[in-house]
């Protein structure tokens, strides 16, 4: 297993992790699966090096990434806010590798602090215990809320 930043050859095969991923949520996300905006969004962690893959023998088994910004309060400290974390079921024991070497690559980047999240589909206790081992802390929790639009199809499109 390695874990390498993600190149434009991964694109198809990243796009089946996250329609995994979706297909595992079992409805739970309340957003509909775009392929277009994940084609785009992963386009984007590919040019800046924010996009990593858990690579076994060519076949592309993990997937992180996210996006960088900076502290609201300081932006001098450099975030890298996680958006997708995903791994095959049969490789889920090196789930922790891919976080980890994601991190070295991070480092080595000068990016000062990352976040991670975890969606409410289940399990968030036992994750909280895992991350906090991991040297995470709680730092924010999020509440979601749906907004009505006049035209409430507009985010409705599905792959």
């Amino acid at each position: 297993m390695i874990v390498r930043f993600a190149t434009m050859a991964d694109l198809d095969q990243v796009l089946k992790l996250t329609q995994a991923f979706y297909a595992g949520t079992e409805g739970k996300v309340g957003v509909d699966l775009d392929e277009k905006s994940v084609m785009e969004r992963v386009r984007d962690e590919i040019e800046n090096h924010i996009g990593f893959v858990l690579e076994n023998d060519g076949d592309i088994v993990g997937m992180f990434g996210g996006y960088l910004t900076s502290m609201y309060a300081n932006k001098h400290i450099k975030v890298f806010m996680e958006t997708t974390w995903y791994v095959k079921p049969a490789h889920r024991g090196h789930s922790f590798e891919l976080l980890r070497d994601a991190e070295k690559l991070l480092i080595s980047m000068n990016i000062d602090k990352m976040i991670i999240g975890q969606w409410n589909i289940g399990e968030r206790e036992r994750f909280e215990k895992v991350y906090a081992r991991k040297g995470f802390e709680l730092f924010e929790q999020h509440y979601i809320k749906e907004l009505k639009h006049e035209n409430s199809e507009r985010h409705s499109k599905t792959v």
